[in-house]
């Protein structure tokens, strides 16, 4: 998966974007200028629970896929 903001052709991590992305948004949440709610809401982010239920699901894969049994 590629990263939500417009013409970036990065791999996208955490809350869908790339790491170069993240950093610059995350730098404006913690200045106050913004807050992720705006970013999600501007679909320029996803929100922090879907993400990680994604991250689960690829986790639980992957484990199957190597044969290792989770609870």
């Amino acid at each position: 998966m590629s990263c939500l903001i417009e013409n970036c052709t990065a791999k996208g991590r955490n809350r869908g974007i790339c790491s170069s992305h993240y950093a610059m948004i995350s730098r404006l949440v913690r200045n106050k200028v913004r807050t992720w709610e705006e970013f999600e809401k501007a679909g320029m982010c996803k929100d922090v629970k879907r993400n990680w239920g994604e991250r689960l699901t690829q986790f639980e894969a992957m484990a199957k896929k190597k044969g290792i049994k989770l609870k």
